[in-house]
């Protein structure tokens, strides 16, 4: 009830509601999580997307500042459902690659990653999101994740298996079938080689095959 109301009452008083909710998020995070996760469905199915935008940032501001974020990858800190959340990290369909209510909006997204401490909840949870509705910001967002990658420990923010499985899947959607569009910007180039040759480091066989692939040059 609080979610639909907030979805369609003045943003004023959609603030006024979820200010003690959005302040609550230091202790009790499954709580806040369920809302959010709420905000999204409601928004899915009966879109006021400007105003859930509006909603969504409340909730992003306010866990940059939460005490438990820089403890959010060790066991039993609660906090990590509420990250994947906000990356909107709900159960789509399975072939869902893009939410009609991102179109204009998808830079919230990829500020919060960038906003966020170096963290394996945070790469899972923004590779989980171009994995799937989130597929049109690639493959530009190869470039962001390399270069967060190489300001922490790539091997501990990639330790998931899950977001390495994820993060090989969406390179071989583009290592494969468009090598042109990954080869023809230097940068993207980089970008895209520095993670082949990082998640081979980490073992990973489709990743030895897919930089073999890479590095042979492009027949014209």
């Amino acid at each position: 009830m609080i979610e639909q109301f907030v979805m369609h009452v003045p943003i004023n008083v959609a603030k006024a509601v979820l200010k003690p909710i959005v302040e609550s998020v230091d202790t009790h995070e499954d709580e806040v999580n369920s809302i959010i996760r709420g905000l999204i469905i409601v928004e899915d199915r009966e879109p006021n997307t400007e105003h859930f935008w509006t909603l969504w940032s409340l909730f992003a501001e306010r866990v940059q500042a939460a005490p438990w974020l820089k403890h959010v990858d060790y066991r039993h800190v609660h906090g990590s459902e509420v990250i994947r959340s906000l990356f909107l990290g709900i159960q789509w369909k399975e072939d869902a690659r893009h939410w009609r209510s991102l179109e204009g909006h998808t830079k919230n997204l990829h500020t919060l990653f960038e906003k966020l401490p170096l963290s394996a909840v945070v790469f899972d949870a923004y590779i989980r999101f171009l994995y799937g509705i989130g597929e049109q910001s690639l493959p530009d967002a190869f470039i962001r994740i390399a270069k967060r990658l190489m300001a922490g420990d790539p091997k501990q923010l990639l330790k998931n298996s899950n977001t390495v499985f994820m993060l090989t899947v969406i390179l071989q959607r583009y290592v494969y079938p468009k090598p042109l569009l990954v080869k023809s910007k230097a940068e993207m180039r980089e970008a895209v080689l520095s993670l082949l040759d990082l998640m081979v480091e980490l073992g990973s066989s489709a990743a030895f095959k897919m930089r073999d692939d890479f590095v042979t040059p492009v027949s014209a």
